[in-house]
């Protein structure tokens, strides 16, 4: 039997992120901004992976999450520095930044200009004339997780960010491909789903590290010897050691 199903979740996913907009602020829990970003990505990969050819709605979902990213990395950031009262100096600044950024999301340009896009890939996806097959669907899923995991196998200890990077989104296109056939209740996936949230984990501890010490350097760029920074700089980097050691094993 041919269906939409897959077109109306997207849509779901997509009236979330529209429903989730005016609730992004600086002074909001942070898992608002996150579940925004989350049902932006979800459809974008659904779209990536079963709709090749809807390039440019993919690319317009990725315009608009990629506004995100700074805010996002931000309140990572400051969920790491457990120790407010050690890192008062470091947290005020990084507060400071990350409220700036938030600003810039939650004025009504942006907020307009997002739900409106939303709303017009919305219309698009209504007007969409593929059909797939449940067994299709679960195929494609399939296809895609022995895919990340083939690359999961070939990473070794001279692998680069570039390759890790394409490993982390070939795990979040089975996880959010996997989901999806799962909360369609077309097959039983938590197994799988796991694993790719378990893999996710490992990429996203060394993606979160490496931010935070880009963002330190730029915080700190006239400090370069200041003894807090590198106290800091140092502990990052000895995370992210093990964080990739982690990662090979």
């Amino acid at each position: 039997m041919k269906t939409k199903v897959l077109a109306d979740y997207i849509i779901r996913e997509l009236n979330k992120a529209i429903n989730t907009l005016p609730k992004i602020d600086k002074n909001s829990d942070i898992e608002v901004l996150h579940e925004f970003r989350v049902s932006i990505r979800k459809s974008r990969s659904l779209i990536k992976l079963f709709f090749k050819k809807e390039k440019t709605i993919e690319e317009e979902l990725k315009e608009i999450v990629t506004q995100t990213n700074i805010q996002r990395e931000l309140d990572i950031f400051l969920l790491s520095l457990e120790n407010k009262k050690r890192s008062q100096n470091l947290y005020s600044k990084i507060k400071l930044q990350r409220d700036k950024a938030y600003n810039k999301i939650c004025s009504e340009e942006f907020r307009n200009k997002s739900k409106n896009k939303l709303l017009n890939i919305i219309r698009k996806i209504s007007n969409f004339e593929y059909f797939y097959t449940n067994k299709s669907l679960i195929k494609t899923a399939y296809k895609q997780y022995k895919k990340s995991q083939k690359r999961f196998k070939s990473i070794d200890s001279d692998f680069s960010s570039k390759q890790l990077h394409k490993i982390r989104i070939a795990f979040k296109q089975s996880h959010y491909a996997l989901q999806f056939i799962q909360d369609s209740k077309l097959k039983n996936e938590n197994k799988k789903i796991r694993r790719c949230k378990k893999v996710q984990n490992y990429f996203g501890k060394i993606q979160d590290l490496t931010n935070q010490l880009d963002s330190l350097k730029a915080i700190y760029e006239n400090e370069a010897k200041n003894r807090k920074y590198l106290k800091h700089i140092k502990k990052r980097e000895e995370k992210l050691i093990k964080a990739k050691e982690k990662l090979l094993k």
